[in-house]
């Protein structure tokens, strides 16, 4: 295995891993966010304990900054390609998701997602957004559940959009298109893999409290 990779992949986990939302609520409100609401340590979380949309639109841009600033050095450290960048990403979550300064608990992945692709190729983005909007305001107004539809199905999409059009959505380098779909399919599973547990973790806590 390439050797940079490693350390990119070591570099964006710590990144990924510092807990920016929990003492964003800790600091502005006094909360235990791991010990309240769903005790996910994410921007949502932090808006539905708090109540406050200004402490959850910080929650979320100090989310979203760990993606941006993973991928950000990964690229000045051994350049701006799709896998050194992918790589980046998948591990910028993984920490924010399982951080070892939470006890490998965190948040669930998609400000942080959102904050790398916003460098790598913001298009997956846009797909998420619009099958959120077509889950939430047609199917079913439910926000984890909408969460859950647009992480599985952006990928899929991304898997049939011609590569003329991925392009089309670059701001910086060139995406290598077969690397962009692995990437974007494997963050996706992870982000699907921690709405199901700890909305599920929410249900069964709730069923056992009645």
């Amino acid at each position: 295995m390439d050797w940079r990779l490693i350390v990119v992949a070591v570099l964006s986990y710590l990144i990924g891993s510092l807990p920016f939302t929990y003492f964003i609520v800790k600091f502005y409100s006094g909360i235990d966010l791991s010990k309240a609401g769903t005790r996910n340590i994410g921007a949502m979380n932090s808006y539905e304990v708090t109540k406050s949309k200004l402490i959850g639109t910080r929650a979320f841009l100090g989310d979203f900054s760990k993606g941006f600033i993973a991928l950000t050095l990964a690229g000045l450290l051994f350049g701006y390609s799709t896998m050194i960048l992918g790589v980046a990403l998948i591990f910028a979550v993984l920490g924010h998701n399982f951080s070892f300064l939470l006890s490998f608990k965190g948040g669930r992945g998609l400000a942080t997602s959102m904050g790398g692709f916003f460098l790598i190729n913001p298009i997956i983005i846009f797909v998420w957004m619009i099958l959120y909007i077509v889950h939430f305001y047609i199917i079913k107004k439910d926000i984890h559940k909408s969460n859950i539809f647009a992480s599985a199905g952006a990928p899929f999409i991304i898997w049939f959009t011609s590569p003329a059009i991925i392009h089309s959505f670059e701001l910086f380098g060139v995406t290598n298109v077969f690397d962009y779909r692995i990437v974007s399919t494997i963050v996706c599973m992870i982000i699907v893999v921690a709405h199901n547990k700890n909305y599920f973790s929410t249900i069964i806590n709730n069923y056992s409290k009645d």
